[in-house]
């Protein structure tokens, strides 16, 4: 990709971060981006633009993503008037997490197709109380549903046995053992519900239009285009090549017969000021901040979810945002 981008002579803004999209008369218009490592703001103007920054999930502690996403084209689109959908869906599954350490790995089916087994801490194998007639081989949201309710009624950790596979999986052998140094075939490893897709997003239509006029999505960040359903199995591929080429098409043809527009000066200058909030040399560590978000949403918002627990979250969102946002350093990203 990065080739193709070159040859075409596309120009690359390196370590930038895109803080709001601008409108014009109820059109995007273009963007804010401030520079991580230098401070410095950047205006795009875009007579069409492309949110391709992925789904969130990065949303929990713990992910099996190899490039997790924060959302990121979610808070945009939104803020920028976009109609979302889908978005209390999303795509779960089990990671490794030995001795604490989260070890990203993409789903479980290679290891339970090949007769791998789940055990809580008192030894019963908890698929039988989940799925007595498939055990193992049963949907794959089931499974991270059964481990974490076991954890919720005491009785986790949940661990996966491979000595029943015929063929181990190396694939989590290798990876266990260079981590931890713990030889997954002699010992059972501990796993985790992790987060795997956002089955939901932006809304697009067929040419990857959303309802703001000059604004485009494709890939994660359209919710897989409702391709997946709320289980987020498989789709991702014919999503990113399919919906992707068709935006991208759609975006250029509307950029070639529409006019550049002046973003309006008041979204420029209020992002500015809101971006210097947190230009200051001492405060609190946005790392830090963001690392504690995900470990409440991980256990207030994960596979099985309540009315408590989801008021309990808006109360600590709002917190965030009033008392700790403002204290927040991030001089250096």
């Amino acid at each position: 990709m990065m080739k193709a981008v070159s040859r075409l002579g596309i120009t690359c803004y390196e370590h930038l971060m895109i803080t709001r999209l601008l409108t014009k008369d109820g059109r995007v218009a273009g963007a804010f981006g401030l520079h991580r490592e230098s401070g410095a703001y950047f205006v795009f103007k875009a007579k069409a633009t492309m949110l391709g920054a992925g789904g969130m999930t990065n949303l929990l502690s713990r992910t099996s993503a190899y490039h997790p996403a924060t959302g990121d084209s979610f808070a945009l689109a939104y803020e920028a008037g976009a109609e979302l959908f889908n978005m209390e869906f999303i795509g779960y599954s089990l990671i490794p997490t030995p001795l604490g350490i989260s070890i990203p790995l993409g789903g479980t089916l290679p290891m339970t197709a090949g007769g791998a087994r789940f055990y809580n801490a008192i030894g019963e194998r908890i698929m039988e109380k989940y799925d007595s007639e498939k055990l193992e081989l049963c949907a794959e949201w089931k499974m991270p549903y059964a481990n974490y309710k076991e954890r919720k009624e005491g009785l986790g950790p949940v661990y996966i046995d491979l000595s029943y596979m015929q063929k181990p999986y190396k694939g989590l052998i290798d990876k266990v053992k260079l981590a931890t140094g713990i030889d997954a075939l002699k010992e059972r490893v501990e796993m985790s519900v992790s987060t795997r897709t956002s089955p939901g997003g932006v809304w697009i239509n067929e040419k990857g239009r959303t309802t703001v006029p000059g604004l485009y999505a494709a890939g994660d960040a359209s919710g897989e285009s409702g391709i997946r359903g709320a289980g987020g199995r498989a789709g991702g591929f014919t999503n990113a090549h399919v919906f992707g080429q068709r935006a991208g098409k759609y975006a250029a043809e509307e950029a070639l017969n529409s006019s550049l527009l002046e973003p309006e000066k008041e979204q420029v200058s209020r992002e500015s000021v809101r971006m210097e909030m947190f230009k200051k040399n001492k405060g609190r560590s946005p790392y830090d901040v963001e690392r504690k978000l995900r470990e409440f949403s991980y256990e207030n918002l994960n596979i099985i979810r309540d009315r408590q627990g989801i008021e309990r979250a808006i109360r600590y969102f709002a917190e965030l945002g009033c008392n700790v946002a403002p204290k927040v350093s991030a001089s250096n990203l």
